[in-house]
């Protein structure tokens, strides 16, 4: 899928400050390792989703299972709820309001759009104004938006470059999740933290995030990202220094030394 990117044409993206995304206006440009629907968890299927609501009343529950669809039936099977009528007339209500057209966007988050416009070449982005924005626009404005913008992006294109598709990992408590292709295709392996020189941490800390991690069967990375004296160009990304740290939590049951008498 990553291919979409690596063509000639160029997809147009309009950067939208307030909520601190690019808003890609070719859906047809859709790809899992980039961005993800407004109203889904990953690729746009929102419009596709409320169609197949719509028609369980003649497809006898044989409709196309997608992972926002699983997660609510799996949420209900443990509440012992059933879905009723409600939810079928609310879909139609919708589909009668849009039209039956696609309203959802499609969102790259800064790092993303950055790594397309900077290191690929694959993407143009514009203000709201319609204002074609340069790679030094798009730096200045983002780091406007994320004061920590270029440590951030540094880390993520770090990682990128090694063919490993970083994704926001706030629900795990860490700064990104690695994925080999997505997280359409498989779980993340990786949870990565980014270690900021200027702050401590303490070992509490961090022994509940390995927990964390360990729970959700993700390796934790301590990533410590050592930035340049200056930051207000992209030309600073050469002088980072990246250093990583694999961190295990260690329990005493299963990791207890057995002394031979």
């Amino acid at each position: 899928m990553l291919t979409l990117f690596q063509t000639k044409k160029k997809h147009n993206g309009v950067f939208i400050a307030f909520g601190k995304y690019v808003w890609l206006e070719n859906k047809h440009a859709a790809c899992s390792t980039f961005g993800k629907g407004a109203l889904s968890r990953s690729d746009p299927t929102w419009l596709q989703r409320t169609r197949a609501l719509t028609a369980q009343t003649t497809t006898n529950g044989n409709e196309l299972q997608y992972l926002e669809q699983l997660t609510v039936n799996r949420r209900r099977q443990r509440r012992g709820l059933q879905q009723n009528e409600s939810d079928v007339e609310r879909a139609n209500r919708i589909l009668s309001a849009t039209g039956d057209r696609n309203f959802e966007e499609y969102r790259l988050d800064l790092y993303e759009a950055f790594y397309l416009l900077y290191a690929l070449d694959a993407i143009r982005i514009n203000d709201p104004s319609r204002q074609l924005l340069s790679v030094d626009d798009c730096w200045m404005r983002f780091s406007q938006c994320v004061p920590e913008f270029a440590t951030y992006y540094a880390v993520y294109h770090y990682y990128r470059t090694l063919g490993w598709a970083p994704k926001q990992g706030s629900k795990f408590g860490v700064d990104y999740v690695l994925y080999r292709s997505g997280p359409r295709h498989m779980h993340g392996d990786f949870a990565v933290k980014i270690m900021h020189p200027n702050e401590s941490y303490d070992w509490q800390t961090l022994h509940q995030l390995a927990r964390v991690c360990t729970q959700v069967k993700k390796t934790l990375i301590l990533c410590y990202a050592k930035s340049p004296t200056s930051t207000t160009h992209p030309s600073c990304l050469s002088d980072f220094e990246i250093r990583e740290l694999i961190m295990k939590r260690w329990s005493p049951e299963k990791n207890r030394e057995k002394w031979v008498r």
